[in-house]
């Protein structure tokens, strides 16, 4: 911990952080700590030496390297499939999110196009809407309904 605050100050006053955290980590790996350890302190140097995503991405390849050279994981393969498992999940979970969004957005813009301005109680429904077929439904209704209070009950319906 001392080791890594007089880093920290060495790296702030030349500009250096990344490399003071590489030192850092290296050295981790070098003198053999356990498991538990390695961790404890890499959170603390993290917390210590904050980089940017760029450089994180690069000490986490170094990181990987120091791994299979000392077979010291500091993520184990089971973590590592987890934690992948976990990303997959939220960018489908993104991606779901955007489409809804883009749905939401394109009922809107078709009702305000040939009608004016929906009413706030109007867009708030919709925006409330979480089922992307029934957006589909509802845009097409947006599309073809004669009148905007024809959509509202339309839009009734489908609650």
């Amino acid at each position: 911990m001392v080791l890594a605050s007089q880093e920290k100050e060495r790296a702030k006053q030349k500009g250096e952080k990344f490399s003071a955290k590489l030192y850092l980590i290296r050295k981790l790996y070098e003198r053999g700590y356990k498991r538990e350890e390695v961790e404890a302190l890499f959170k603390f140097i993290d917390w210590v030496l904050q980089l940017s995503d760029e450089d994180e991405e690069l000490i986490g390849e170094e990181i990987k390297q120091l791994e299979e050279v000392k077979k010291m994981p500091y993520v184990t393969s089971v973590e590592r499939i987890g934690i992948k498992k976990g990303l997959q999940q939220g960018l489908q979970q993104g991606l779901q999110r955007g489409l809804l969004e883009d749905s939401r957005e394109m009922i809107l813009e078709a009702l305000d196009e040939r009608f004016g301005e929906a009413p706030f109680f109007v867009s708030d429904a919709v925006n409330r809407i979480e089922d992307r077929d029934v957006l589909k439904l509802i845009h097409r209704r947006a599309i073809r309904c004669a009148s905007l209070e024809e959509f509202e009950q339309a839009l009734n319906g489908q609650r």
